[in-house]
């Protein structure tokens, strides 16, 4: 499990191109997309303070690199958004939405006046494959520890 906060205060801004997560983590080696993220809004999330945005169905493609953003093609992303439904995720605060680490997403600049704060967590599977350097690291179960080992270290 990996996690992030995402902030976007009031008036700052905080927009996000298209992008799909797992290009992050594919940079940090994982093998496969088999992997979800879960975003969490700590804030209420609309469309005046910028929201979430999904492509429905959009998990099927490819990820690329837009500026420091692993994201879509600009050139190509009119062409994505008309083949996919726009899914606005406006959110009440503790709600969480869970997508598929290929989905295309993104979110609008906040220029409103309320802050539209969320927290990320991605879970990869514990058979993804990861390369370490020259080492390929497999798991055959979490790396963390079970639910006995809990038991046993309380």
């Amino acid at each position: 499990m990996l996690s992030r906060q995402s902030d976007a205060e009031a008036h700052s801004g905080g927009a996000w191109e298209w992008h799909q997560d797992y290009g992050y983590w594919y940079g940090q080696g994982f093998i496969y997309p088999h992997m979800m993220s879960v975003f969490i809004a700590l804030d209420a999330a609309t469309r005046e303070n910028g929201c979430l945005r999904v492509l429905r169905g959009s998990h099927k493609l490819e990820h690329g690199r837009v500026g420091e953003q692993t994201g879509a093609d600009p050139k190509r992303i009119g062409q994505i958004e008309s083949l996919f439904e726009l899914v606005h995720c406006e959110m009440k605060p503790g709600s969480a939405l869970f997508f598929h680490s290929n989905l295309l997403h993104s979110s609008a600049a906040n220029e409103s006046d309320h802050h539209r704060r969320s927290f990320i967590v991605c879970y990869n599977a514990t058979g993804n494959p990861q390369l370490q350097g020259e080492q390929i690291i497999k798991y055959d179960s979490c790396p963390v520890g079970t639910d006995q080992w809990l038991a046993q270290h309380p």
